[in-house]
């Protein structure tokens, strides 16, 4: 069952508060829950934004993924109801689950040190094979059906720009050199 408040079928009739932006953090695991809570202050202390959480439940790590966001104090939608909800804007820092399937502008942080993590792709012909795809940074995540996933890929450094730039061109425009949020 979801939340009836402050969204849900009859939410409207129990609000105390109108015309809230909400914003809702999308949890893949235990990593990217505590990148997520590192940018929660930049909501928190506006009232014209309410916060929420969802779980993907796509991640085999999901040990202390509720007890983390129970300590945080945000109401947890489940993911289903989560999918179901508008929101004004939705930030994950990993690409697991069906992120496509939100309805709102979609902004993806990294989680950890950034875009560093090379993944193995098999065996490959060539004698001077090419590098492996920097996970967040090929095409696979990026894109969803030709089309950048995400309104917003926010990067820490400039190299990561580059490295977006040779990498999937299509997300370029939604690059945002913001820094470490820590």
């Amino acid at each position: 069952m979801g939340l009836r408040v402050p969204v849900g079928e009859d939410a409207e009739r129990w609000v105390t508060r109108v015309g809230c932006r909400r914003v809702l953090l999308i949890v893949h695991n235990v990593t990217s829950a505590t990148r997520l809570l590192d940018v929660l202050p930049l909501f928190n202390s506006d009232v014209r934004v309410q916060m929420f959480a969802t779980c993907t439940g796509s991640s085999p790590f999901l040990a202390g993924v509720p007890e983390l966001l129970a300590r945080a104090g945000l109401p947890v939608l489940p993911w289903d109801q989560a999918q179901d909800t508008a929101f004004d804007l939705a930030v994950a820092a990993s690409y697991g689950g069906e992120l496509a399937s939100i309805r709102g502008k979609l902004a993806i942080l990294s989680h950890g040190t950034g875009y560093n993590k090379r993944l193995a792709t098999g065996h490959r012909t060539s004698r001077t094979p090419a590098p492996a795809p920097v996970f967040g940074m090929a095409p696979d995540w990026l894109l969803e059906d030709g089309r950048p996933l995400a309104s917003a890929t926010v990067l820490s450094h400039p190299e990561q720009l580059e490295r977006l730039r040779s990498s999937c061109p299509e997300a370029v425009p939604t690059a945002v050199l913001a820094g470490d949020p820590c």
